[in-house]
């Protein structure tokens, strides 16, 4: 008989635990629908800050961003020293010193290859023969496609200065490159100082 009722008594017991057992997994799903409420609910739009329609963003835009050839600037043009004759190191003989300090670059699609727009940037100094006018910056850009050079062309800057303004920041822009293989092709630029 005792075991009988000790089966009761356990079964008596038990019920309340399997109760707040089932209770408990019945409101982990409605914490988890109040954690992750719909886009278009309207706990979904407070969260959004907005009650438009939520939009789908096209990965395959992302995915199709076209390669771009890296820009090298050739070893010893990054700067330019102009003088007024002798020694180009000689002190006091500097008219102005230019230097490429940044390069950027973009590829579109076009035909069988890309269209590559560069931009170019640096800073510009009067030296202590310099005076106030225009110089001019002979910058060369160049395209090798494998062991081939496919463009090169002298592009030259025109800069200001003044004896307000002994010093600028000067950017030039190129957008008329296009490259068959961006992915073999290599952009070299630098100052060619026999284009002055």
């Amino acid at each position: 008989m005792r075991p009988v009722r000790r089966l009761v008594r356990a079964a008596a017991l038990s019920a309340p635990v399997l109760a707040l057992s089932l209770g408990a997994c019945s409101s982990i799903s409605s914490v988890t629908d109040a954690v992750t409420p719909s886009a278009s609910s309207g706990f979904g739009q407070f969260l959004r800050g907005t009650t438009a329609e939520p939009t789908t963003i096209d990965l395959e835009q992302y995915r199709k961003t076209p390669s771009c050839p890296r820009i090298e600037v050739l070893p010893d043009t990054e700067t330019l020293r102009v003088t007024s004759g002798g020694n180009a190191f000689e002190e006091g003989v500097v008219r102005y010193q230019a230097s490429l300090q940044k390069t950027a670059r973009e590829c579109q699609d076009e035909g069988d290859g890309k269209r590559v727009k560069i931009g170019l940037a640096g800073r510009a100094v009067s030296g202590p023969k310099g005076a106030a006018g225009t110089i001019k910056l002979p910058l060369r850009v160049a395209v090798r496609e494998g062991d081939n050079i496919t463009y090169s062309k002298l592009h030259v800057i025109s800069v200001d200065l003044t004896d307000a303004e002994p010093s600028k920041d000067w950017a030039y822009v190129a957008s008329d490159i296009v490259v068959a293989d961006p992915d073999s092709a290599t952009i070299l630029v630098g100052f060619d100082e026999k284009g002055r």
